[in-house]
């Protein structure tokens, strides 16, 4: 779990990077996405490991 919030943080990050070189974001979106993405992975990570479980079985 722990990791899944490093991974996310370090992807809102990027993107943030990425958002900053192209100008089709809005500065409200530009500084809500560092801090967004990483709610987003914490949330889906394991909702989207539950569903491999028990897709795939138990590892």
């Amino acid at each position: 779990m722990i990791v899944l919030v490093v991974v996310g943080a370090l992807a809102g990050w990027v993107a943030f990077a990425v958002g900053r070189t192209r100008p089709a974001l809005t500065p409200r979106m530009e500084w809500l996405l560092p801090w967004l993405l990483p709610g987003v992975v914490a949330v889906g990570g394991p909702v989207l490991l539950s569903i491999l479980e028990s897709i795939v079985g138990p590892w």
